[in-house]
């Protein structure tokens, strides 16, 4: 089919195609002014394919550009017929999925399919119009911080795709961000949409719309009067690692949220999450942090909320994020009772004075140890202890007998609960030391008083055996030769003695 007549639009339908069956429709201006020209087929079946071939009056040169059936529809678009173009072939064919066959491996006939085409030229461009512009107010409180700009558009081609690139102003006309909306659009009739913006800074906004075809060429501009927006509060996103826990239990706080702005195509999506400026978090025990993810405890039982805001750059403050915790101490001390570093379990044996440190630095709780009191009762009628008195030194002096037992109770309370350690110390007693060594040097018939020859550091001595295998003299005076110097023991302390042999 060939068409140069263009006072009305030109159809040609029932077009029947065997299976890769190739139809063309030549189409020339005629007599009529340039114009574009716009295009479209009609297939009934999903197998349609096609180009449209176009040359340029200048260099008599062609091109070729696809058509793409979606839904078995193709749409297409010369520029410049008239002008730039003298003479369009449109080929379209139907690529079977049946392929090359005869008579016998198809049946009785070769798969068909039916294609319609329809062409015109594009007399005025597509034009935009701004319907109306609305406020609201996203976060609530009070201050319009979105605009939703409402527009059409309006094509007379038969179809055409037309991209609208939206760009926001401020006040002091830098762009603040852009957007494009590709509207499909024809047959005359008028193609709502809209597009959302909300602010990140409180500002006067204007927006500037410019509409292109697929060729890139402008076909249409708009632009609104200015928009007052407030900023929208942020929003706090953050979140605890533990919300039940114990006294002393490190929390790690992380902070979180965004600050939501931009240009969006639908009112429930915004393309913009800024980070936090600021972070305030309040604990619930008079205490607060502006850090953005602290880490601390709670030292006290019971139940607390703590709370965090963030900020944006706009100096706006969020709503304010809750986070309940718990906290608990059920949990005994766990004593634990070193010496030199070794770990006592159930006894240990001393001597009498000993003198001795002991430790509970290794005892286990959710508290920390000089939170603790340590209370040391020594089995002796003594005690010590106080908070975080860990670390005691302690002696056993005087016991009867040779050795004595006594219990050690460790007790160690956490202001909640207590843990007790209880160990047997054996103090055994010291054996007398001795103190004199050297020789003693007399004369016959000479009286020697014996030094103290031993002592006992944690009390005194009782019984005294001194031997004289030779036998001596004892007792007090001058010796003689008449005396009886037969005497081999003595339990006095210091005796006195004599020898009548050297």
């Amino acid at each position: 089919d060939i068409n140069s007549d263009w006072s009305t639009p030109w159809s040609s339908t029932g077009n029947t195609l065997e299976g890769w069956g190739i139809r063309s429709f030549k189409f020339t201006p005629g007599g009529a002014s340039p114009a574009p020209l716009t295009l479209r087929l009609t297939a009934d079946k999903s197998q349609f394919d096609g180009v449209v071939v176009s040359k340029a009056v200048s260099d008599g040169l062609w091109s070729v550009t696809d058509l793409d059936f979606v839904n078995n529809v193709a749409t297409g678009l010369v520029p410049g017929f008239g002008n730039l173009t003298d003479e369009v072939w449109v080929i379209t064919w139907y690529a079977s999925t049946v392929a090359d066959c005869d008579y016998t491996s198809c049946g009785p006939s070769y798969p068909e399919g039916i294609v319609d085409i329809e062409a015109a030229r594009i007399t005025s461009p597509a034009t935009l119009s701004l319907n109306n512009t609305v406020l609201s107010d996203r976060d609530g409180d009070g201050s319009d911080d979105t605009v939703q700009i409402n527009y059409g558009v309006l094509s007379n081609a038969f179809f055409e795709d037309l991209d609208v690139e939206v760009r926001v102003r401020d006040s002091s006309g830098q762009i603040v961000d852009t957007i494009t909306d590709r509207i499909a659009a024809g047959g005359g009739v008028s193609v709502d949409s809209q597009v959302h913006f909300t602010a990140p800074l409180g500002d006067q906004y204007a927006f500037e719309m410019v509409m292109s075809d697929m060729l890139g060429d402008v076909v249409d501009t708009l632009q609104t009067s200015p928009q007052q927006l407030s900023n929208m509060k942020p929003v706090a996103n953050g979140s605890v690692s533990l919300t039940d826990v114990q006294t002393w239990e490190n929390i790690q706080f992380l902070g979180a949220g965004f600050d939501a702005w931009g240009l969006s195509l639908t009112n429930n999506s915004l393309p913009y999450l800024d980070p936090p400026t600021a972070y305030a978090w309040v604990f619930g025990d008079n205490g607060s942090s502006n850090l953005k993810s602290p880490l601390r405890s709670y030292t006290e039982v019971g139940s607390y909320n703590a709370t965090l805001r963030v900020m944006d750059r706009g100096g706006t403050w969020s709503e304010t994020q809750v986070h309940p915790i718990n906290v608990t101490d059920q949990t005994e001390p766990v004593p634990v009772i070193t010496v030199n570093n070794v770990v006592i379990e159930n006894n240990l044996t001393l001597l009498t004075g000993q003198r001795i440190l002991f430790s509970a630095g290794r005892t286990a709780d959710n508290v920390p140890i000089d939170h603790l009191d340590f209370q040391w009762n020594w089995g002796d009628g003594t005690q010590s202890g106080g908070k975080g008195a860990y670390a005691q030194q302690h002696e056993w002096d005087d016991i009867d007998g040779e050795s004595e037992q006594f219990n050690l109770t460790l007790s160690v309370s956490d202001g909640i609960n207590v843990g007790t350690k209880v160990i047997q110390v054996n103090i055994n007693n010291r054996v007398p030391v001795q103190i004199y060594a050297e020789t003693l040097t007399t004369m016959t018939y000479t009286s020697l008083v014996l030094p103290d020859v031993f002592v006992d550091d944690d009390g005194e001595i009782l019984t005294y055996d001194w031997s004289f295998p030779d036998g001596v003299r004892v007792g007090t005076g001058t010796p003689t030769r008449n005396d009886d110097f037969s005497t081999v023991s003595s339990s006095a302390a210091n005796p006195i003695v004599a020898w009548d042999v050297p």
